[in-house]
């Protein structure tokens, strides 16, 4: 699903104009972008945990050149779903 279709899709369901829910999903996504740039987790209730982790560096293998290369440390978000976060088959 793209931001678009979550803006149509937000539209739909909230009754908005097309143009407020896509300044509401890019307005959300700024807060989380924010959020992970200050390091901060974000909890969601009943949906999960968005945690920004710490990636070591690490050797890799550059597979062209043959050659290996280190992979500098990095902070990554990991999600983790809420036991209340079901999906319908």
């Amino acid at each position: 699903m793209t931001k678009l279709e979550i803006s149509r899709e937000l539209a739909d369901r909230a009754g908005l104009p097309l143009a407020d829910a896509t300044r509401s999903t890019d307005a959300f996504f700024d807060i989380l972008k924010d959020a992970f740039a200050n390091g901060r987790d974000i909890f969601v209730r009943g949906f999960g945990t968005f945690k920004v982790i710490e990636r070591k560096p690490k050797v890799a293998r550059d597979i062209r050149k043959g050659t290996q290369v280190i992979v500098p440390a990095r902070k990554a978000v990991k999600f983790i779903p809420s036991n209340q976060l079901t999906v319908k088959q």
